[in-house]
């Protein structure tokens, strides 16, 4: 009974197999092998018959310039559920033995009794290489599919070797092309790559590759070379072997093909669309399509825009509308369909809503600009505009009281825009970490820190100047503060020269200050304009106190500044060198009332009046000298607002950065942030998983938790030895500092990582090399973000978004962290 039933279904299979293809519609088709060959090379011309097997073998077309060679035939049967395919292919071998253009004409094949025809088919033949000698073994060639291009044109390049037909080989690697002037793409074996062709009388084994090409400049640009290594072995002839043959010894070689030259050409200034973003090529259709087609004024509908053909895709950005009015568009999300292996084919679909704003009756249309370089000319497609149902009244707008005749009030566009400024610049920040590496861990390890205390407390008591010195630096914090807020000019030279000279009394540790102005500029290593400042300060000091002038006047704001300028100069300037051993009292008590009282507090209110009032290079000095004083997050988010209004997004995404480091999760420039990043095609490296982790947390907050983790692993512990409850809860105790140092280890590795990141300020290529015409390895756009990994010099060594690592010009970015607050 198995063996019947078995029987049973083969034959169903059988029946099914001959009757179905009968009646499926039976096709024809023809294609080249390769549409362009060489004087000399072989092409196979395939007849494809899909749908019956009972089709009789056509003759060989007659091509004058091409010989043939011979032909083939095979036969494939497919079974998947209850579809049976079966395709018939018809092989003819040619080699072209003259250049040219030449057509193969409609093929007529006969499938039972009923007569189809192919499509005619067209072969470019360009002059050949000279006839390779018997004892060549191997040689290549570099085909781009044209000669003359333009400046960002797609070009698709063949790489092409052959070997001798009669020794065995192996490739080693595939081809590496230089191409300097080109951004270039991966290097793709062809499906079905290998054959045996036919040149100057000798056959040779042939394999192909293909890669897309992108010139970035004009001019007439060298293309190649292009190398491959491969393993070979001949056939020789052994005395010994009863077969009468045999393969030599495998060598291996480097076959190299020479450069072609490609003319390129910049793109044309005349009849360029103002919409025009940089698309070439053949672009066939551009299609849109709108859901709902019923809304109310204010709901979205979903535009689908279809661009299909072939061209750079990599450039075509979403499409705009042709009408603005009446319509409120917003971000799109895109997606793209190669139809080749390098994406030269293909279709690109943008999806975005778009809500209307007034009544509506057809669908929103949409523009595509792009350059056709057959026709050497700019080309828009639109989309139709179907039919579109919009209800509801517009926008209301709160009624007044009008005259008897009133005027229609204008429907404003509302567009996606930033947030405003922030009304105050909050407290002033540092950049530096809450906690050095040496004050977490000795934190962590208390006793330490707790013992170096003991040593330092008990060092002071015997040392007999440590109380006078105390008192020199609180005097001179209280000098600090009255620089700052003394009203008139005698108080202010006065506080002023008497904080320089407690810095030269503490620095060579002489609290009676017995020394005049020269020895007190002689305790710094001042430059010239910083001690020229200083000694105009003490002699103004002197002039009014000696003179007894000065106490009536007031202070003008820019003799205020010229003063902290001149104090200023002498903190940055270096302790004298007999002096060394005290460099580290600098004058930071001075400056540290200005991190939490900003000096001038009118000059952010003036900036952000500057702001509303369309000035804004006024706003961007007034919110830059703001912050000369100290860093604070209000100023730097104005700052980056002003900096997007003057078209400037990378600085703009540069001080939102700065930003959210000095306040994370600050909600305004996270979102300001990301509307500048998106609109400038800024890009930013996904995160691996650790660093999503340590950034979960505030660096503000992660010290302070490594330090409390610790310290209560501490206090498990000694409550677990005072108790004696077993070496469990000692363990567990250590464990959990250990954990503790561990995660504020790694907190201060990844700040420290951090510190390395840097935004792009303009549109710039990354290299792979750190020279002009090096490869290409990202295109950036303004206020992407790297991290720095080197500098040197003219150029920088980075981390792409894309994970690669390519060099930069040094000039072209700037750390989110200045170095000097690191």
């Amino acid at each position: 009974m198995e063996l019947r039933a078995l029987f049973r279904v083969w034959l169903v299979l059988l029946v099914c197999s001959v009757a179905m293809p009968a009646r499926a519609a039976t096709k024809v088709n023809a294609t080249l092998s390769s549409a362009s060959v060489s004087v000399g090379e072989s092409v196979d011309f395939e007849v494809f018959v899909e749908g019956s097997v009972r089709a009789e073998q056509p003759p060989a077309p007659e091509v004058e310039g091409l010989e043939f060679r011979g032909s083939s035939q095979s036969s494939q049967m497919s079974i998947i559920g209850s579809d049976v395919s079966q395709r018939v292919t018809y092989t003819f071998r040619y080699v072209a033995r003259k250049e040219g253009k030449f057509n193969f004409p409609e093929v007529d094949v006969t499938v039972g009794g009923q007569h189809l025809k192919t499509e005619p088919r067209t072969l470019t033949v360009k002059p050949g290489a000279p006839a390779k000698g018997a004892g060549d073994i191997a040689f290549a060639t570099i085909e781009p599919l044209k000669k003359n291009a333009y400046v960002g044109e797609d070009i698709g390049v063949e790489i092409r070797a052959y070997f001798d037909a009669s020794a065995r080989w192996a490739l080693a690697n595939k081809p590496l092309l230089t191409a300097e002037g080109f951004n270039t793409r991966d290097i793709l074996p062809v499906p079905g790559n290998q054959s045996e062709q036919e040149m100057g009388g000798k056959r040779y084994g042939a394999v192909v590759y293909q890669t897309v090409v992108t010139p970035t400049k004009a001019g007439k640009l060298k293309l190649g070379t292009a190398t491959l290594r491969a393993q070979y072995s001949r056939t020789r002839r052994n005395p010994y072997d009863p077969f009468g043959g045999g393969m030599g010894r495998a060598e291996e070689m480097e076959v190299s093909a020479p450069e072609v030259e490609i003319d390129v050409k910049p793109l044309p200034v005349d009849g360029r669309p103002k919409d025009f973003a940089g698309a070439i090529g053949d672009f066939t259709s551009f299609e849109g399509s709108g859901t709902p087609t019923r809304v109310k004024i204010g709901e979205p509908i979903t535009m689908t825009l279809t661009i299909k053909g072939r061209g750079n895709f990599g450039r075509i950005t979403t499409p705009p509308l042709a009408d603005h009015d009446g319509w409120n568009a917003y971000d799109s999300e895109e997606s793209f369909q190669a139809g080749d292996a390098h994406g030269i084919t293909g279709a690109k679909v943008f999806k975005l809503p778009v809500s209307p704003l007034v009544p509506q009756t057809t669908m929103p249309v949409f523009l595509f600009s792009f350059f056709d370089p057959e026709t050497e000319r700019y080309r828009t497609l639109k989309t139709d505009a179907a039919p579109l149902v919009v209800e509801g009244a517009p926008v209301a707008i709160a009624p007044a009281v009008v005259a008897p005749q009133a005027v229609p009030v204008p429907i404003p566009e509302a567009k996606p825009d930033l947030l405003p400024n922030l009304p105050v610049p909050d407290v002033a920040r540092s950049f530096r970490p809450v906690l050095t590496p040496t004050l977490l861990f000795g934190t962590i390890l208390a006793p330490l820190p707790f013992l170096a205390g003991l040593l330092v407390w008990r060092a002071r008591k015997s040392d007999p100047l440590a109380g006078p010195m105390a008192a020199l630096r609180r005097e001179r914090a209280e000098l600090a503060a009255l620089v700052r807020r003394a009203e008139n000019r005698a108080d202010l030279y006065e506080a002023a020269g008497r904080v320089l000279q407690i810095e030269a009394a503490l620095a060579r540790r002489e609290p009676a200050m017995s020394f005049d102005d020269e020895e007190v500029l002689a305790t710094r290593d001042l430059t010239e304009p910083a001690a020229a400042a200083v000694r105009e300060l003490l002699a103004a000091r002197a002039e009014l106190l000696f003179a007894g002038g000065g106490r009536g006047e007031r202070v003008a704001s820019v003799e205020r500044d010229r003063v902290l300028d001149a104090i200023a100069g002498w903190e940055r300037s270096r302790p004298a060198t007999r002096f060394a051993a005290a460099r580290m009292a600098v004058l930071g008590a001075l400056f540290l009332f200005a991190f939490t009282s900003p000096l001038h507090a009118g000059d952010f209110e003036d900036a952000n009046a500057a702001f509303a009032a369309g000035k804004f290079d006024d706003a961007r000095r007034g919110f830059e000298r703001v912050m000369s004083e100290g860093w604070q997050t209000g100023a730097l988010f104005d700052l980056g607002n002003t900096y997007f209004r003057l078209d400037q997004p990378g600085r703009a995404v540069l001080n939102y950065e700065r930003a959210l480091t000095l306040s994370p999760g600050h909600p305004d420039a996270a979102a300001n942030l990301k509307f500048v990043r998106e609109r400038s095609a800024g890009k930013v490296g996904e995160l691996v998983w650790y660093e999503r982790v340590l950034g979960a947390v505030s660096s503000r907050v992660a010290p302070w938790l490594a330090i409390g983790a610790a310290w209560l692993g501490w206090l498990w512990a000694g409550s677990a030895l005072w108790r004696r409850a077993g070496a469990a809860g000692v363990a567990g105790g250590v464990m959990l500092v250990v954990l503790g140092a561990i995660y504020g280890a790694a907190q201060l590795w990844d700040s420290e990582q951090r510190a390395n990141d840097a935004i792009v300020l303009e549109q710039t290529d990354a290299r792979r090399e750190p020279a002009d015409r090096a490869p290409l390895a990202e295109a950036l756009g303004p206020g992407s973000r790297v991290r720095i990994i080197s500098e040197q010099g003219e150029w920088t060594f980075v981390r792409l978004p894309s994970a690669q690592k390519g060099w930069l010009k040094t000039g072209a970015v700037e750390r989110v962290i200045p170095p000097k607050h690191r």
